[in-house]
């Protein structure tokens, strides 16, 4: 039985073609101008959530184009607050996504230490006492990484999804 298609958080935005492997001819269009590089985004948790490139990762990383996530996060990590959990948080998921290219394309150590680097930087995110942040259960996600870093042949890849309900709160 195949996996249903991941929900869609962004879907005025266009998935690209084909996910881009380094070394594996050229990167797709570039996002930038699609993904604005979050300049709308005033830096808080709560209206990262509102930020249509931060969701549109999500939609990437979900459906393993985990190159064109992490250009699209780093992006709004730039624009976060030096040592807040804003910026840790984009990190960890940037790295989640780098862990998962690598492991896509074999690189099994590579893969493993970014996946531990993700989960320490999410992992300090939540001893800040955000158990949800922008709308993603983080105990959910790191929880996720970990059995996929175990076994990864045997697992398929982790998939982020917001929080029930999150995605309300932009209701205006």
């Amino acid at each position: 039985m195949l996996d249903p298609a991941p929900e869609r958080y962004c879907p005025e935005w266009h998935l690209p073609d084909r996910a881009h492997r380094p070394g594996q001819g050229q990167a797709g269009p570039a996002l930038g101008a699609q993904a604005s590089h979050g300049q709308g985004w005033d830096g808080r948790a709560r209206a990262l959530l509102a930020e249509p490139g931060y969701r549109f990762g999500i939609d990437l990383f979900n459906r393993q184009f985990y190159w064109e996530a992490h250009e699209v996060w780093e992006g709004l990590w730039m624009r976060a607050a030096k040592d807040s959990p804003q910026r840790d948080f984009l990190q960890g998921l940037i790295q989640c996504a780098a862990a998962l290219l690598k492991a896509s394309m074999g690189q099994g150590a590579g893969s493993a230490s970014l996946m531990d680097k993700a989960a320490r930087k999410l992992a300090r995110v939540e001893e800040a006492g955000h158990t949800a942040f922008a709308g993603l259960d983080l105990a959910s996600l790191t929880s996720n990484l970990a059995d996929y870093r175990r076994s990864p042949m045997q697992s398929k890849p982790p998939r982020i999804s917001l929080v029930h309900g999150a995605l309300a709160t932009l209701v205006p």
